[in-house]
Formats: C-alpha cells, structure tokens, sequence
C-alpha cells in the first residue's frame, strides 16, 4: 500500500495549552486505521488539523501527494476526496433521507446522474427503504448512515469516523461494522475516532494511540491496547 496521509510533525496550541504535540504518523491507502486515546488526548484537533478547521503552528500535513496549506480550505479538501462524520449526526432534519443525498450529489452531477448516484448510495448505506423519510425521525444509527451517505455523494477517498458507535446497541453496532466493511472493499481508507475497544479491534488493522497530544503507540489493535503505558493512559495506573 501507498501512502494517502501524512502528519509531519504537527503541534498547535491553544491560549498555552499544547493541544497537539510534534505529532507524526502515516495513513496508508485502503487500510482502516485507528486514532485511539483518553478523553483530550488530542484526537478531536487532530482531526480538525487534516479538514483544514485549523492550521498547524508548526509541522505539515500532505494528502494524496499534495501537501495541505492556508489554500486548502475545508471546501477544497473535501473536493480532494476528504470526508468527515461528527459525534452527533449533522442532516438537513426538515428534509427527507433522499433529498439530504440528493442535495449534494446535485452539486457535482446532472440531475440524471444526481439521481442514479443517490440511488446507489441509500442501497449502500441500507437507507433505501427509509428515502422518503424526514431525516429528524430516523433513529440514531440511521442519522449516522446518513452522515456517511451524505460524504459518499462527494466521491471521497477518505473518510474520517469520529466515535460513530456511541450510543448503538449491540446489533445497531454489527450493522455498522459491516458499514464500514463495504465502504472500505470499496476502496475507502478509513480513521476510525472511536472508545469503544472491541470496535477498534474488529475494524481495525492498525491503531495508533496519542496521549496528551503526543504519540504514545502504534501497532496491532489487541497488542497495543495491553501494552503497559496505553493502560495507564486510560486507566490512570500502571497494570499489575
């Protein structure tokens, strides 16, 4: 596999608050990677640093070979195949479940083709029995495939999936990861946000784990969440 993303270096401060800490780290194409770590460990501004919400103070980061700088906006980088979800679902909620896709696959199609595509999308994301749907009374798991059938419209080689498993149940969850298998053959390189472990272990090839805005590991899921200084990160003590 090739390289997609690329942090080189990275730190950005807040009032004197080191959000992110001399941070490096690879995303190679087509893998699903992990971003693990406690509450403020810098998971979030890490990715707000990639979308282009924020620029580094120091350090750079490329994507697809092109390295990111104050003209990439959020706009931009989104056309260059980025994509983002957010803890709490974001739809148009006074608009139904095909037109929220709809909407933005207008933007870059004919209506002809914004209509195949969308199509397509809710039979991906096992939205299409729901299109007619007022999106605001879809349940939690449903708003969080629309975020991801909303990104698809965009044609994105990178999708990031911050915390897309809070609040699931157990088979709302299995539904999910199947989710992100598909979009994933499909040729989707994947950061998958999340605290829910035995998700990371099950989606994931690899993760890497920040603490306090620095790197701490990186590796094989079920190997680094037993190392030692990655339990005391989370736990707050060293493991007996």
């Amino acid at each position: 596999m090739s390289v997609l993303l690329e942090a080189h270096d990275i730190s950005i401060s807040f009032g004197g608050i080191r959000a992110v800490q001399n941070l490096s780290f690879q995303i190679q194409r087509g893998e699903v990677l992990g971003l693990i770590g406690p509450n403020g460990a810098g998971k979030s501004t890490c990715i707000n640093l990639i979308t282009g919400v924020y620029m580094p103070d120091t350090g750079y980061i490329t994507f697809d070979g092109t390295r990111m700088t104050e003209k990439h906006t959020i706009r931009e980088r989104v056309h260059l195949g980025m994509g983002r979800t957010f803890q709490t679902p974001r739809p148009f909620g006074n608009m139904t479940v095909y037109d929220n896709v709809f909407t933005i696959a207008l933007q870059q199609n004919s209506f002809a083709e914004a209509h195949a595509k969308t199509k397509e999308i809710l039979e991906i994301t096992d939205l299409a029995g729901n299109a007619n749907m007022i999106s605001a009374k879809l349940p939690i798991e449903m708003r969080k495939w629309l975020d991801l059938a909303r990104i698809l419209a965009n044609n994105p080689k990178f999708i990031m999936m911050d915390e897309v498993m809070a609040g699931l149940n157990p088979n709302e969850m299995e539904s999910s990861f199947q989710l992100i298998e598909r979009l994933n053959q499909a040729g989707i390189t994947i950061l998958f946000i999340e605290h829910v472990m035995h998700a990371v272990v099950r989606v994931c090839s690899r993760v890497l784990v920040i603490n306090e805005g620095k790197f701490l590991a990186e590796g094989e899921p079920r190997e680094v969440l037993n190392r030692p200084e990655v339990v005391e990160a989370y736990i707050g003590g060293k493991r007996k």
